[in-house]
């Protein structure tokens, strides 16, 4: 039994061990992937792609120039980021932010203290802070 992802949550690891089943996981899997798709889609929600999307397929087309504007267009550039859990997916979307001009912030009990400094973050006190 292959397990795609950290630990073994899901998988009854006595009962395979038990049952002469061998258990492995993959704690790296689907990591970049996941930080390279939070990425995407945080500048898909500020650049109002989805809606633009359904726009132009309604039959708007790219004539009406009023309409971009009127949504608004946000840079990600100067926006703060809250990322609660700094683990592998967290860091990773942590070190994708910081070229894209984010501030960084986390909160995540179970870090030792200084881990900030390896991400160049900023540690919050509470959850509620980053969020």
């Amino acid at each position: 039994v292959i397990r795609m992802g950290a630990g073994y949550d899901n998988v009854d690891t006595a009962a395979c061990s038990a049952a002469g089943v061998v258990t492995s996981n993959v704690p790296d899997a689907w990591t970049e992937e996941v930080a390279d798709t939070s990425m995407s889609l945080m500048l898909a929600l500020m650049r109002h792609t989805f809606d633009l999307a359904d726009f132009v397929r309604g039959g708007g087309g790219w004539t009406r120039q009023a309409e971009l504007p009127r949504r608004g267009l946000r840079r990600l550039r100067g926006q703060r980021l809250g990322i609660v859990g700094l683990g592998r997916i967290g860091g990773a979307v942590a070190l994708r932010a910081r070229p894209f001009g984010l501030g960084v912030s986390f909160y995540d009990p179970y870090k030792p203290p200084g881990m900030e400094k390896s991400y160049g973050v900023q540690r919050a006190s509470s959850f509620a802070e980053p969020v």
